[in-house]
């Protein structure tokens, strides 16, 4: 299987967790939306956003490493690690594809956004 392939296919299973996540607190998630969580509903809702933040994280890593790049380490590595996915944004002409990525991204996760109800 191309890299790409295999990316692509890491990158639908992450989509399928946080879309489990997401259809697993539906019920809280339309309970809040018309009235104020208790501290326990507040808690597994604080429990949703760092699952949907770790999913996020994990494509940004798996991209990382399927590109050949190893993975940076140290206190500060969500930096590079963010630094590095704007570099590797650049087509073979040195034009910067962020922007197109960036659109296409806010596409995708607005697809998630819609699903809450934000």
């Amino acid at each position: 299987m191309s890299v790409w392939g295999k990316l692509e296919k890491q990158i639908q299973i992450e989509r399928a967790a946080l879309n489990r996540a997401i259809e697993t607190h539906r019920p809280l998630l339309d309970k809040v939306g018309r009235e104020d969580p208790t501290p326990i509903e507040l808690s597994a809702l604080a429990a949703l956003l760092h699952s949907f933040y770790t999913g996020i994280e994990n494509l940004c890593k798996r991209i990382t490493v399927e590109l050949g790049d190893s993975m940076p380490q140290g206190a500060m590595w969500h930096v590079r690690l963010k630094d590095f996915l704007a570099i590797v944004t650049m087509d073979a002409h040195g034009s910067s594809l962020h922007a197109d990525i960036e659109k296409a991204s806010a596409k995708e996760l607005g697809k998630f956004a819609e699903a809450v109800e934000i």
